[in-house]
């Protein structure tokens, strides 16, 4: 299998978590390239991956934050941003995209028409729509070209569009909130442009025979965080051998892992893996 596409990813910050530093180095012990895009002079960047200038793919001037209709818990979070940025580093075709909390554990490759799985049936999106399942944004590659990829990135590229799905009801809350500003990303709701937007185009454009099962590439969901602190073999045989990447959700593990994380567990291996050179 082939490693020469690059997985790349965004970080708006100046130093990285002990997570962050794991799944960096994992994807580069999987073979690829690895590129971390940020505005910032990063520190503490794992031996093998290279920083290269997030302004070389969207101008800093277009940066913004989240400052939506809802979860105020969530206001000044780059995720909205970084969701239009992954997009754009698709169109251009910089590589695979991978959040940064995403673990590899084996290499990913581009032979299908696209790169997306499912998300378990207890992952954060479903909360968004519990009924049916969601395809995750953490773990992607679209095509350039695709239908799917252009869809997406029409929405995010200026002048911002607001989403065809919204209801008249939420346009007006976002209008009323925006005061006459021009519509940014940022202004809707949280996922509206990440697992949101990807859903609504993989179900508008038939593209659901293209995501494959969560084993793939989220195996363990938002709620079942509370795995990764099992003891390390255990909980790798709790996975399927197809498994490619975990999504280990930060904000939630970060949550489950406040007093403490136990000697010999997966977690507890991430944990010194991220301390090696």
């Amino acid at each position: 299998m082939s490693t020469d596409m690059p997985l790349v990813t965004f970080a708006d910050a100046d130093t990285l978590s002990w997570v962050t530093r794991a799944c960096l180095k994992s994807a580069v012990r999987c073979g690829h390239p690895v590129h971390l895009y940020s505005y910032k002079d990063v520190a503490d960047v794992p031996r093998g991956v290279t920083v290269l200038p997030a302004e070389d793919v969207i101008p800093y001037s277009d940066f913004f934050t989240f400052d939506g209709i809802a979860q105020p818990e969530q206001f000044g979070s780059t995720a909205p941003f970084s969701d239009v940025f992954r997009y754009e580093l698709l169109k251009q075709s910089r590589g695979i995209w991978i959040d940064w909390d995403v673990y590899c554990l084996n290499p990913l490759s581009c032979e299908e028409p696209m790169l997306l799985g499912w998300e378990g049936p207890r992952s954060w999106s479903n909360v968004l729509n519990p009924y049916r399942a969601m395809a995750g944004n953490a773990v992607m590659w679209l095509p350039a070209a695709s239908p799917i990829l252009r869809a997406l990135s029409d929405l995010t590229t200026k002048p911002y569009k607001m989403p065809p799905w919204l209801s008249p009801i939420l346009k007006r809350k976002i209008n009323k909130k925006l005061d006459g500003r021009p519509f940014c990303p940022g202004a809707a709701r949280y996922a509206e442009f990440g697992p949101i937007a990807l859903n609504y185009f993989v179900r508008k454009l038939n593209m659901k025979r293209h995501v494959r099962h969560h084993r793939y590439y989220f195996p363990v969901g938002y709620r079942e965080v509370d795995r990764f602190l099992m003891e390390d073999e255990a909980f790798l045989r709790s996975i399927s051998p197809d498994t490619k990447t975990i999504h280990l959700w930060h904000s939630a593990f970060r949550y489950v892992a406040r007093d403490g994380i136990p000697k010999d567990s997966f977690a507890e291996r991430l944990r010194e893996e991220s301390l090696d050179a």
